[in-house]
């Protein structure tokens, strides 16, 4: 089901396959484990609240921790996610029976679902703390270092490649890059609109409105990505 959601609680903030839904319907589609969701929302809307409800759902209904895979661009993003579910767990064990059922009802279940469930909910976090594979929450480049480690000459990467975590050099050598290409016949648009931007906000703001584009690059081409020509 794909799944759009916005900020508000108006039932035209929620589609469901283009069908406007309630705030209710929304959250059980997107929870429900049984069934594959694309939820599209602006930032600061919830995903993350949504994501870490799915994960609670696919762990109670007999997933394994080791069996779940949750994937984002960057390593804040992955630390927010783990320090949300693992402190959502924690309340789990600690809550009452009311709290528990509550909470599992606003992620999607029916009343007789949560009440099913508050003991195996209870267990939660013992049993995703003490998992022998655990949850894998990591970014798009750590996951795929990992699956290069475990088949380095099916990948066919060098020998004893590294990981850079830092991009300050990149960044500097892509920006060299960037200012050398612009002497070339072939990119005089693109220089033209540099000069541009250098004439409207100067060399300083335009390089670090630049930077700030590079940053959010992903979202750019997920936004690009959506457009249709006119």
């Amino acid at each position: 089901a794909a799944v759009r959601g916005g900020g508000g609680r108006r039932k035209s903030d929620y589609l469901v396959e283009g069908r406007p839904v309630g705030r209710e319907e929304y959250t059980q589609r997107a929870c429900d484990p049984r069934a594959s969701a694309v939820v599209e929302a602006c930032a600061g809307s919830g995903k993350t609240w949504l994501l870490v409800g799915r994960i609670v759902r696919a762990l109670l209904a007999g997933s394994q921790p080791g069996e779940i895979l949750a994937i984002t661009f960057t390593r804040r993003a992955a630390q927010e996610m783990r320090a949300r579910l693992m402190d959502d767990l924690m309340q789990l064990a600690l809550a009452g029976d009311e709290a528990i059922a509550a909470w599992l009802r606003a992620r999607g279940m029916s009343d007789a679902q949560a009440r099913a469930s508050i003991e195996p909910a209870r267990g939660l976090y013992e049993r995703v703390a003490t998992a022998r594979v655990p949850i894998s929450m990591e970014t798009f480049h750590g996951w795929f270092w990992h699956l290069v480690e475990r088949a380095p000459l099916g990948a066919g990467v060098p020998y004893a490649p590294a990981l850079l975590d830092s991009i300050d050099r990149l960044r500097t050598d892509a920006w060299l890059h960037f200012t050398a290409r612009l002497l070339r016949p072939e990119h005089a648009a693109v220089r033209a609109a540099w000069e541009r931007l250098l004439d409207d906000v100067g060399e300083p703001s335009a390089r670090r409105l630049l930077m700030q584009f590079l940053n959010r690059r992903a979202e750019w081409w997920c936004f690009a990505a959506g457009d249709e020509p006119a």
